[in-house]
């Protein structure tokens, strides 16, 4: 990724990830799974099982909230703002 991202900047073409870590990498952005509420979701769905809830009785879940990401570097380097959001 880091050899991409130095190719785009030179460019002046923003690339938009699929990962936080890319975005670490030299890409502009992403947005993307929010981990926290992933893991207090699979927390809250182990709890029914270990508690005896059968799988079958526990319903899909959705993620309703996601991250974005962007690389202020990388954003500087293009001229974009992304104050924004974090990194």
């Amino acid at each position: 990724m880091p050899n991409l991202a130095q190719i785009a900047i030179d460019a002046k073409l923003p690339v938009y990830v699929a990962a936080d870590s890319m975005v670490n990498d030299g890409g502009l952005a992403t947005v993307g799974v929010n981990y926290t509420q992933l893991g207090k979701q699979t927390a809250q769905m182990a709890a029914k099982v270990l508690s005896g809830t059968a799988v079958a009785d526990i319903p899909v879940q959705v993620l309703t909230q996601y991250s974005t990401v962007a690389n202020k570097d990388t954003a500087a380097a293009l001229g974009i703002d992304v104050s924004k959001y974090s990194n």
